[in-house]
């Protein structure tokens, strides 16, 4: 999927799991990791196999998830980089997660 312009005129940081806590919440950042897209499980975690409370739900705007259902669906269980809004306030699915990437613009398979 390409991104350009999806996400201009954003202050985006770059990010990844180790460095995550430095963060300010609120912030946008830009992260690889896998990309794990299963029912009430769509996630981004360092490692394919890292417990849920090392990664990030993905929260998508709902109509932008459904154009992009079958494109998920690929992307499953692949290395990709993610562009959102990190919430460390907010824990996503039955509070699992360590936080959230909200108004995901991009998703992009490396």
């Amino acid at each position: 999927m390409n991104c350009h312009g999806l996400c201009e005129h954003m202050n985006i940081l770059q990010a990844n799991f180790k460095t995550l806590d430095t963060i300010s919440n609120g912030s946008t950042i830009i992260i690889e990791g896998y990309f794990i897209y299963e029912f009430e499980g769509v996630r981004l975690v360092p490692h394919k196999n890292s417990p849920y409370k090392k990664g990030l739900w993905i929260n998508f705007n709902r109509k932008y998830q459904r154009s992009l259902k079958n494109t998920l669906k690929k992307l499953s269980y692949k290395k990709v980089l993610v562009v959102g809004i990190i919430d460390f306030d907010s824990h996503g699915h039955m509070d699992l997660y360590g936080g959230e990437l909200q108004q995901v613009c991009c998703i992009r398979k490396l």
